[in-house]
């Protein structure tokens, strides 16, 4: 999970709602594709066509956007675009994975668009992420971050990085052979840490 800096909404979107209520998200997906079309792609722009939560690739996977704030929690959030961010659709981790949860306790969720993940989130050598406070063990938890297909995807990329690093590329030409990946975070920290 890394910071992801939030731009202004679409003007597709803002103009959309100006005649809209804040409850008509399913609107939004069933009836206006081109918008929310829009609303996806100016998302996975900013956040380098990554998942928000896994930083796994979004490339050629099917994504929704998902409100960090579940449309339950916090109704007057549905279309806040702080509170938007897309990943990949699955069911086992990430934004499915958190959004099953009965209860969150959001004050101790890190929020990707509001504070750095790095200052409580890293990562072992069997790929696991690892929470160096209360709040990074408990993201870890509500993303379930330490899924063993997460876990073996992280594997891989740390065995590459290794393999770059020991062929002699430096740190920039690690960092662009990996660029398509995804995992950004995990790279750095191996650069540094193998």
């Amino acid at each position: 999970m890394r910071l992801i800096n939030k731009k202004t909404p679409p003007r597709q979107l803002t103009q959309w709602l100006k005649h809209r209520r804040a409850g008509e998200w399913e609107t939004l997906t069933r009836d206006e594709h081109e918008i929310y079309a829009v609303c996806r792609k100016q998302l996975c722009d900013e956040q380098n066509n990554l998942s928000a939560y896994t930083e796994r690739s979004l490339e050629g996977v099917k994504v929704h956007i998902d409100h960090f704030h579940k449309r339950s929690d916090a109704p007057a959030l549905i279309f806040d675009w702080n509170n938007l961010l897309l990943d990949a659709i699955t069911d086992s981790y990430g934004a499915r994975h958190k959004d099953s949860l009965k209860q969150l306790d959001y004050a101790l969720l890190i929020n990707p668009v509001m504070e750095d993940p790095h200052l409580s989130l890293t990562y072992a050598m069997n790929g696991d992420m690892v929470g160096l406070n209360e709040r990074g063990d408990y993201t870890i938890r509500a993303f379930n971050l330490n899924h063993s297909h997460l876990r073996q995807l992280r594997l891989k990329i740390m065995m590459d990085v290794k393999s770059y690093m020991d062929g002699g590329l430096n740190r920039q030409e690690i960092l662009n052979c990996m660029s398509q990946r995804g995992f950004s975070s995990l790279v750095e920290w191996c650069i540094i840490n193998l």
